[in-house]
């Protein structure tokens, strides 16, 4: 075997790790690096890692991380304690962003090859079940997604979203993420976008290994491929080829302050790859947004299409930065979206750091903080026939009231009427059947809420989005689903200058 592995890889020279060609000499073809290849050449075509710390082989020739990799197999496992409590700070102070200081924010965490790919794991974890703690944090906040079910089906069927010898995923599963996060942008803000959303990949063999095959030497060996979507290639954009405006980069460095600006078309792989931050404008994007991403390397295969997406993109690899180096890329700018796409394995001891690290982050593009007042932030009572307790889910940003009548009043006093001269209600509600929403508004000088001071609006099944300009002078609004369905549950109410 050792004999066949060795004339395999001489003969194919030209493709060996670490610029090995014809014309090294005899000493440096047989350094410790090359021997190392052939070792675990032959190791990897008998099923077994060369480096069983850092990569374990799996079915298929399907590699994974190790155990020395962030502890990869024991939280695989389910033996890793996750303090969950760092965690929520986190995610709360991403809900913050979006319930108090009106940024669009969507976390996407990106799911595990070995979550996905469970089927190729080595054969000696094959009866393993393991437990995906992300699910239930994911269920916990509305802005937070994982693309592992979209992945999972696109596997089902037949397609490839990870590389075999990659802890990443291709740019096919890059791109059913990135389609994901413009879905729920839309969602959570009630705004349409525009987006690639007929990208067609090639079936080509032209990708090589990367990160798990480089931990055994055999990165330029052997070759992967971008995964085909059903369609026809002629009459769909090519997602690789469609990416080709010039635009405009400035590399930022977080220690001196210098950068360098450039120009580029698409694809770049330095930028996609570059732990660096950039800045990233693009007059042909197909949205006029400026973006705040904070990504890792699950987020170099998405580069692409992100910035064909949005004029303006901050790119930061935030966990290296302390909170000054963060302070110091983000001056002068602002902001309309701030996106968060971390993979599993890396998200946990981010999200510990992150309501420090982005304490000095600043008000929303074009934002004025004091005209915009998240209802949450206001008094708020109950007017329900049993006095139930409103259920206000820290973890949700969302409010629910259950009981025979659910109403919900809320306090306008706190308002500068000096500040905002119209002021808007945005609701967003949910129920389970339709119904109709009465809002009764009243002044302070008015003893209480009368039929005559209300306005009534239609609700469907699913998510509604009420929008009503204010009066004058209102000090206090209550909202009653007038059939008393046993529950509704609001998101993103607040009051806006129009």
């Amino acid at each position: 075997m050792i004999s066949f592995t060795a004339a395999f890889l001489i003969a194919n020279y030209q493709k060996l790790p670490n610029g090995f060609d014809a014309k090294d000499s005899s000493r440096e073809m047989l350094s410790v690096d090359l021997i190392e290849a052939i070792r675990n050449f032959g190791f990897l075509k008998l099923g077994v890692s060369g480096n069983p710390e850092k990569v374990l082989v799996g079915r298929d020739s399907f590699l994974f991380l190790g155990e020395s990799h962030n502890r990869s197999l024991t939280q695989y496992l389910n033996r890793q304690t996750i303090n969950f409590d760092a965690t929520a700070k986190g995610f709360d102070f991403l809900e913050s962003l979006r319930r108090d200081r009106g940024y669009e924010v969507v976390f996407q965490l990106a799911p595990s090859k070995a979550s996905i790919y469970s089927s190729k794991l080595p054969h000696f974890l094959g009866n393993v079940i393991p437990f995906d703690a992300n699910d239930d944090v994911i269920e916990r906040y509305r802005f937070a997604i994982s693309p592992k079910n979209r992945l999972l089906s696109q596997v089902q069927g037949g397609f490839d979203v990870y590389f075999k010898g990659d802890t990443h995923w291709n740019e096919f599963g890059a791109y059913i993420s990135y389609l994901q996060v413009m879905e729920q942008l839309e969602i959570l803000n009630d705004e349409s976008y525009e987006y690639v959303n007929d990208a067609v990949y090639e079936n080509i063999q032209d990708s090589t290994f990367r990160d798990l095959e480089r931990f055994l030497k055999l990165d330029k060996i052997m070759l992967d491929k971008q995964t085909l979507l059903p369609g026809d290639l002629s009459s769909v954009v090519n997602i690789n080829d469609s990416f080709g405006a010039k635009i405009n980069v400035e590399q930022l460095d977080y220690r001196i302050g210098g950068k360098t600006v450039m120009q580029f078309e698409l694809p770049n792989k330095d930028i996609g790859s570059n732990h660096n931050p950039y800045h990233i404008e693009n007059e042909t994007a197909l949205n006029s947004k400026s973006v705040l991403w904070l990504r890792d390397s699950f987020g170099t295969a998405m580069s692409k299409p992100i910035f064909y997406t949005f004029s303006n993109v901050t790119l930061i690899h935030p966990n290296r930065l302390t909170q000054a180096e963060f302070d110091h890329l983000i001056k002068g700018k602002t902001f309309d979206i701030v996106l968060v796409t971390l993979t599993e394995r890396q998200a946990y001891p981010l999200l510990e750091k992150l309501p420090n690290l982005m304490a000095n982050l600043p008000e929303k593009s074009g934002q004025s903080s004091a005209c915009k007042f998240n209802l949450r932030k206001l008094s708020l009572w109950d007017y329900e026939i049993y006095r139930k307790r409103i259920l206000m889910p820290e973890t949700t940003g969302l409010y629910e009231a259950i009981g025979k009548d659910p109403q919900i009043g809320f306090d306008l006093r706190q308002i500068n009427e000096s500040l905002c001269a119209k002021k808007s209600l945005r609701l967003s509600i949910n129920v389970k059947s339709k119904d109709v929403l009465q809002i009764y508004y009243r002044a302070e000088s008015m003893n209480k809420l009368t039929e005559a001071m209300s306005v009534k609006f239609n609700l469907q099944p699913g998510l509604n989005v009420i929008e009503w300009l204010v009066p004058d002078g209102v000090s206090e609004i209550r909202v009653d689903p007038i059939q008393g369905v046993g529950h509704f549950v609001f998101d993103s109410a607040y009051l806006e200058l129009n």
